[in-house]
């Protein structure tokens, strides 16, 4: 199979035919019936013509396209489940996050986790990375703590991956489709589609950022 960004098409037939599916395939990401109803003419009629390659190339160009605007940089460099392993620097953050009146009170797992407000089993403890979450107060080295157990709402932010790779967004539902919002100009919203291998892994409860 070519890589992404040789020219395929020998005539000018071929060249219309693969920007049709590149077309096609874009719209059918946002939902678009008549897009997906396309889509499958075309690919019917690649079978149909021995343009089959033509068709995959065209896919893979329009998917090419997809990661390079949205710009799929992760915003999670580690994730965590509960406070194993704690380093000392986090151990800091959250008792400055979460004081207690008792200087002499000895600082268990058990009662970060009562401070924190999440169940140890539902915990994750994520270091960002990067600046997509800037205007929600959320920094490059912060640490979020979240709630693996809770189901996000519209509009809130949300610890999610895709295709092995970790972000930070707000979850936006738009017509029934997922868009993971950066809160930066800069980076373009990822809208889910049934090509991406997706998963919520926790909403954003806390955001432990360096004094």
């Amino acid at each position: 199979m070519a890589k992404v960004g040789e020219v395929r098409g020998n005539d000018k037939d071929e060249i219309n035919f693969m920007n049709e599916v590149r077309k096609n395939y874009l719209l059918s990401l946002k939902g678009l019936k008549h897009a997906e109803l396309e889509l499958e003419r075309l690919h019917k009629l690649a079978i149909n013509k021995s343009m089959l390659e033509n068709y995959e190339h065209a896919i893979e160009t329009a998917e090419s396209e997809i990661n390079v605007s949205v710009g799929f940089v992760p915003d999670i460099n580690t994730l965590n489940h509960g406070f194993k392993d704690i380093s000392a620097d986090l151990r800091m953050r959250i008792l400055e996050y979460f004081p207690t009146d008792n200087e002499n009170f000895k600082i268990t797992n058990e009662d970060l986790f009562d401070r924190v407000g999440i169940a140890e089993a539902d915990l994750i403890v994520c270091d960002v990375v990067g600046d997509s979450m800037i205007g929600a107060g959320i920094k490059s080295s912060d640490i979020l703590l979240a709630n693996s157990f809770e189901i996000p709402e519209n509009g809130q932010i949300i610890v999610a991956e895709i295709d092995s790779n970790l972000y930070v967004k707000r979850y936006t539902v738009i017509d029934s489709v997922v868009h993971l919002v950066s809160e930066n100009s800069d980076y373009q919203p990822i809208i889910i589609n049934s090509q991406h291998k997706f998963r919520i892994k926790g909403v954003v409860k806390h955001i432990l950022s360096k004094i």
